[in-house]
């Protein structure tokens, strides 16, 4: 595969596709090293600074909210958003160091946000509801732009996921506290969990994206060696959302379906905590 050096050209090609996107705000999920711009001589954090200016030039002013998700709050029961990495990405950590202070404040699930005047940081209580950053952002008119990444990076399915409320996942929640400087906020994060059974909630994600790309819900545009796509988040959740309710399973591969199935015949269905955990007591 080549590699670009030419910024010019990436430059190029994000001006045009966000030219045609005419919506906001954006979830913006990036994997750089598909796009392959490696600008030669320049160190990895001078490379992702390059991309953060270019993604401010032409954006032109627009919210931009990248995930800066750190799974360890499940474990420690303690998030601090002003210091804790992001576990999702090279190009997101770099924006969260460059604000700390504009961090959304639900655990586990947050995001940097960058030209954000307005939007809500308070922590939500459902991780995937109306009122997380997820439903914010459909609610607002925006969506969910991919850079390079495949179609697995689409966290968004668990948004429309709980408004469905599939019976494959279940609720659980998770106590723990928030520390901002010398302030602490208890809270307890509530968000809808795959059974931990191998294969049991797998996505079916080329079927899905071939289906959206189809249906033009799913736009693409040519960005280095990789693509740029995008979709309005109100179109995929109403899409996605219409096909759950004929099918509950729709977005789950065959083998997957066929896995839920065999635990809806050991603990009932749909899944809940206490039937497929015994014992759903978070003690942190």
């Amino acid at each position: 595969m080549p590699i670009l050096t030419s910024s010019e050209q990436i430059r190029t090609q994000l001006a045009a596709a966000f030219g045609e996107i005419e919506f906001a705000p954006l979830i913006v999920h990036s994997d750089l090293v598909r796009i392959g711009f490696v600008p030669k001589g320049r160190s990895l954090e001078q490379q992702l600074a390059d991309w953060l200016a270019m993604l401010l030039d032409v954006c032109e002013g627009r919210t931009l909210l990248f995930p800066t998700f750190n799974y360890d709050y499940a474990t420690t029961g303690c998030y601090r958003p002003e210091s804790d990495p992001g576990q999702v990405g090279a190009l997101n950590e770099y924006v969260r160091q460059q604000v700390p202070d504009q961090r959304t404040l639900t655990p586990i699930f947050n995001f940097a946000v960058l030209n954000g005047a307005g939007f809500p940081l308070e922590p939500s209580a459902n991780a995937f509801d109306d009122a997380s950053a997820f439903g914010q952002v459909r609610q607002a008119g925006g969506g969910v732009v991919f850079l390079g990444a495949g179609p697995d990076a689409n966290t968004f399915i668990h948004h429309v996921e709980e408004a469905a409320g599939v019976p494959y996942r279940y609720l659980k929640s998770f106590p723990g506290r928030i520390e901002t400087g010398s302030v602490q906020q208890r809270v307890t994060l509530l968000y809808r969990v795959r059974p931990v059974a191998a294969g049991s909630v797998e996505y079916d994600w080329q079927r899905l994206a071939t289906d959206l790309r189809s249906r033009q819900v799913l736009r693409g545009f040519p960005l280095g060696n990789a693509r740029l796509e995008v979709y309005r988040a109100q179109e995929l959740y109403s899409y996605w959302l219409e096909r759950l309710e004929g099918d509950e399973h729709f977005l789950l591969t065959e083998d997957s379906r066929r896995a839920v199935n065999d635990l809806y015949a050991a603990h009932g269905k749909p899944l809940t905590c206490l039937s497929v955990e015994g014992d759903c007591r978070t003690d942190i």
